[in-house]
């Protein structure tokens, strides 16, 4: 089986994709910028997924997150956000998809992509968009494809150094949920 975990190279993605490779017996993939993947471009995800004949799973989880009160959001930093966090997905998903006979595609958001949090508008804007494609893409793909989402709360990242601990969850705690949606038939969830 192939799967393909956007960011997999560290923190939340590392430990999904190495619980998928080592637990579940996948090939992985682990696309991520420092090796000239980057999400944010259409073109070098095309050419990217052209390589693969078949792909079993897709787990899209790049992201980026900035906290700024929404006044001092830049465009800059709103473009990076939606672009990563959701077109990111779109593309990823795009590409994957003609690869796809059947399979899983599991969308990492965030419990921003549910509820909105103060300092964090363009996140809590690009993970919720991200459930809305989770929910559409179900609807349109089932039942050859499932798709679903993970929401965590705070996990305990790079993307969340300066975050009390008190308010972080580990990594590791997350990946049985990942492994339960892999093997399951539900799709258009998005989990908690």
């Amino acid at each position: 089986m192939i799967g393909i975990v956007t960011g997999g190279n560290r923190g939340f993605g590392k430990v999904i994709a190495d619980m998928m490779q080592d637990d579940m017996g996948y090939e992985v993939y682990r696309p991520h910028l420092s090796a000239g993947f980057d999400v944010r471009d259409p073109e070098c995800v095309r050419e990217y997924f052209s390589k693969f004949d078949h792909i079993d799973a897709l787990v899209n989880n790049a992201g980026v997150s900035y906290m700024k009160p929404f006044v001092l959001t830049t465009n800059k930093r709103l473009y990076d956000t939606m672009n990563v966090n959701f077109y990111g997905a779109w593309y990823c998903t795009r590409y994957a998809l003609p690869k796809m006979d059947e399979g899983h595609i599991i969308n990492i958001t965030s419990v921003a992509g549910i509820n909105g949090f103060g300092g964090l508008a363009a996140y809590c804007a690009a993970k919720h968009a991200v459930v809305g494609l989770t929910k559409a893409l179900a609807e349109e793909l089932y039942p050859k494809i499932k798709v679903n989402a993970i929401a965590p709360p705070a996990i305990k990242t790079d993307m969340t150094k300066g975050t009390p601990d008190k308010w972080l969850i580990e990594p590791e705690a997350l990946v049985r949920g990942i492994r339960y949606v892999l093997e399951s038939n539900m799709t258009g969830k998005v989990f908690l």
